[in-house]
C-alpha cells in the first residue's frame, strides 16, 4: 500500500505536475498572464493568481467533465441495453465507483473520469445492468458480459489502480 501511495503523492499544483484525465496524464502549466482560472488544452493551465484555490478548481473541473462524459456514455449504453434510467448524479464516495437504485437513479464517483474510458464504460454498463438485475447473480454478470465482454479485465484494473484515481 505504501509503495502504491508513493507513486501518487499529494498534489502540490506546481508547474509540470501531472494530472490524470480519461486515463492519460497531462502536465500543469502555471500561467502568469491568464485572466481565467483553469483551462484544459492538451495540458492543464492554471492562473498563477489561483494557485491557493487550485484543489477546488481542479475538483470542480473534474466534476463538470465527469458529468458530461458520464451522461453521454450512459445515454449510449442505456439505448444499446434497452434500459431507462431516471437521474444521473455524481458522488464523492470513497469506496464505491457507482450505484443504481431500484427507481433508476444512477450515481457515479466523479474521480472515475480520471480512469481510461474503457473503465468508465465498464462501471456504466455495470450500473445499467442493475436496471435488469438488481443483484450480482450470474444473470446480472451475463447482462454485463453481453454489453461489455472485457468486464473482468476492467474490474481487475479498478482493483489494482483505484489508488491512482484519488
Amino acid at each position: 500500500m505504501q509503495e502504491r501511495a508513493a507513486k501518487f503523492p499529494v498534489k502540490r499544483y506546481q508547474e509540470g505536475e501531472m494530472f490524470l484525465y480519461l486515463g492519460q496524464e497531462y502536465p500543469l502549466h502555471i500561467a502568469h498572464d491568464m485572466f481565467g482560472k483553469l483551462l484544459f488544452e492538451d495540458r492543464f493551465i492554471l492562473s498563477a493568481r489561483q494557485t491557493a484555490k487550485a484543489a477546488g478548481l481542479f475538483e470542480r473541473w473534474y466534476k463538470q467533465e465527469a458529468f458530461m462524459v458520464f451522461t453521454h456514455r450512459c445515454r449510449a449504453y442505456a439505448e444499446q441495453m434497452g434500459v431507462r434510467y431516471k437521474n444521473l448524479n455524481l458522488s464523492s464516495a470513497k469506496g464505491r465507483w457507482g450505484s443504481c437504485t431500484p427507481r433508476g437513479n444512477l450515481r457515479f464517483n466523479w474521480r472515475l473520469v480520471k480512469a481510461p474510458i474503457e473503465i468508465v464504460d465498464y462501471v456504466i454498463v455495470h450500473e445499467l445492468a442493475h436496471l435488469k438485475e438488481l443483484n450480482h447473480s450470474s444473470r446480472f454478470w451475463a447482462v454485463v458480459e453481453k454489453h461489455y465482454s472485457s468486464y473482468f479485465q476492467a474490474k481487475k484494473w479498478l482493483k489494482d489502480n483505484a489508488h491512482s484515481l484519488a
